[in-house]
């Protein structure tokens, strides 16, 4: 029963970060397009290389947080990560020029780093017998609903703007960083995974 409680705690946080990933990445071009000019290149060029710098930026956090999750209890680490999603992406999207560019590279390196430690909490907390399914029903729910997230943040976007749509995401983040201080207490109340 404990670990179930775990699983339900960890799969609540991943559908968050999966329709966040979703909007992002669905309207992160476009965002990048509008706020950062370069004379030599169209805003739709601009915008779909610099996210594509910002996104294999992400990849070295992936490999950062698998290498962190081979040495340090990946749940830990998650309980530090997950919380600076928000104000990382938040802080990010107040900006246009450079600044956002960093930002971005800087929000994807720790948000993807997320993605090893979340495969690692699922192995640690399902029988072996269960293992595949438990990724089959994690990125499942991921793109269950992180499809919405395409909609929802396109009628954000026409009605207040694009910078809505990635300060929406980011208040969205918040509910995810709450769920792991939910996972912690149930961790700390005998949900400890294997």
């Amino acid at each position: 029963a404990s670990t179930r409680r775990t699983l339900i705690w960890v799969y609540g946080i991943m559908i968050v970060l999966g329709f966040v990933y979703r909007g992002v990445m669905t309207y992160l071009p476009k965002f990048i397009g509008e706020r950062f000019e370069v004379e030599t290149l169209s805003a739709v060029v601009a915008g779909g290389l610099f996210a594509s710098i910002s996104l294999t930026v992400g990849g070295l956090g992936q490999i950062w947080g698998g290498h962190l999750s081979d040495k340090i209890d990946s749940f830990k680490i998650y309980n530090w990560v997950v919380p600076v999603f928000a104000p990382l992406l938040l802080i990010a999207a107040l900006f246009g020029g450079w600044p956002l560019i960093v930002g971005m590279c800087v929000f994807f390196f720790f948000f993807f780093s997320s993605q090893p430690l979340e495969n690692q909490m699922l192995a640690q907390a399902t029988p072996p017998a269960w293992r595949s399914t438990s990724y089959g029903v994690k990125f499942g729910l991921n793109l269950g609903v992180g499809a919405l997230a395409a909609p929802i943040c396109g009628w954000i976007g026409d009605m207040w703007g694009m910078g809505w749509i990635f300060y929406s995401l980011a208040i969205v983040l918040l509910l995810a960083g709450f769920g792991v201080f939910g996972l912690r207490r149930v961790k700390e109340r005998g949900g400890q995974p294997g």
